[in-house]
């Protein structure tokens, strides 16, 4: 894709029901409260991954400048917020590298922050799909999310139950479990959603998980 393509493409914007609104919008102000936690997790995981891959394959200059090329893609897409040519240009250039893998989930979590959710989904999918099994589970649960965002609790619900059954002791399960009940509850699904909000409640207790669980259950028991 190109950079004005990409830079002048419309985005793609889902319209979310009032009350489907209002139960997002107050998972995200949880979930924000610890956002900068988060980043600099994120940010450790990719420097850790770059510089061990660099140690391991100090030999193999090509497989080392795939690694400094995403970098460098990713210094460009912070410094321009309104621009993921950077990163679609790395991948387009390196389509078959492990480092194009990584570029595909921040490029499928970059469109997920515009609500570009076709976009994507798209890049969720490719790295489920992908030979690196951790950062292929990692996008499943943000295809689930995604799925949730479109309104496909039908599809929300049957790819949380997968990713359960598939991983039963991944440690994004709370992540899982709960965007699981809000499809229930968002699809009308009152006494599953109740029942998904409980075993949330009992299996994390005094973590974010359990707070936005027992919050819903207050809400659904009145």
């Amino acid at each position: 894709m190109s950079k004005n393509n990409t830079e002048n493409k419309s985005v793609n914007k889902t319209v979310l029901l009032p009350e489907q609104r209002g139960i997002i919008d107050k998972a995200v102000v949880m979930f924000s409260a610890n956002k900068k936690v988060f980043a600099v997790l994120v940010i450790a995981v990719l420097a850790a991954a770059i510089g061990f891959a660099a140690y391991s394959h100090n030999q193999q200059k090509a497989y080392q400048d795939q690694w400094a090329g995403l970098f460098k893609a990713e210094l460009n897409f912070v410094s321009d917020q309104n621009s993921l040519a950077p990163l679609e240009n790395f991948v387009e250039a390196n389509p078959a590298t492990d480092a194009a893998i990584y570029a595909r989930l921040t490029l499928g979590n970059a469109y997920y922050q515009t609500q570009d959710y076709v976009k994507a989904q798209e890049y969720f999918k490719q790295v489920a799909s992908g030979k690196n099994k951790e950062l292929a589970a990692l996008a499943e649960v943000s295809s689930v999310a995604t799925d949730v965002a479109q309104k496909d609790y039908a599809g929300a619900i049957k790819a949380a139950d997968a990713f359960i059954a598939k991983n039963p002791t991944h440690f994004a399960m709370g992540e899982v479990l709960q965007y699981k009940a809000l499809a229930q509850e968002l699809s009308g699904d009152a006494k599953s959603a109740k029942e998904s909000y409980t075993k949330i409640s009992m299996q994390y207790p005094q973590t974010y998980y359990s707070a936005f669980a027992d919050m819903r259950l207050k809400e659904l028991n009145k």
